[in-house]
C-alpha cells in the first residue's frame, strides 16, 4: 500500500493542480485511507505476480471447481495455459479469443 500513496502522491504533486483541486484530492486520499482502515481491506491478500493471484483464486474462490475461462486479446496464450494448469476440473472448459 506504501507504493500506492508514493505513487498517488507523486501524481498529486506534479499534475500543476490548482491549490483548491491539490487540497480535495489530498482529502479524498485521507478519507480513502481512513475507510481502507476501518473496513478492513487492508487485510485482502496482495499478490507479486498474477500467477499467485491465479492460484489463490482457484484455491479460495473457485475452489478447483469447473470453470468456463474465456480469455480475450491473447497474446502468446500464458495465461490461459496457467488455467488449465491449475484448474484441472475434467468438466472446466478453455476459451481463446
Amino acid at each position: 500500500m506504501n507504493a500506492i500513496n508514493r505513487t498517488a502522491k507523486k501524481l498529486l504533486l506534479s499534475s500543476r493542480l490548482p491549490p483548491f483541486y491539490f487540497l480535495e484530492s489530498l482529502s479524498q486520499l485521507l478519507r480513502l485511507g481512513e475507510y481502507l482502515r476501518s473496513s478492513g481491506l487492508r487485510q485482502s491478500p496482495w499478490f507479486s505476480d498474477r500467477y499467485l493471484l491465479f492460484d489463490h483464486i482457484n484455491r479460495h474462490v473457485v475452489r478447483s471447481e469447473a470453470i468456463d475461462y474465456l480469455e480475450f486479446g491473447v497474446f502468446k496464450g500464458v495465461s490461459i495455459r496457467r488455467w488449465a494448469q491449475i484448474n484441472t476440473n475434467a468438466d472446466s472448459r478453455f476459451f481463446r479469443v
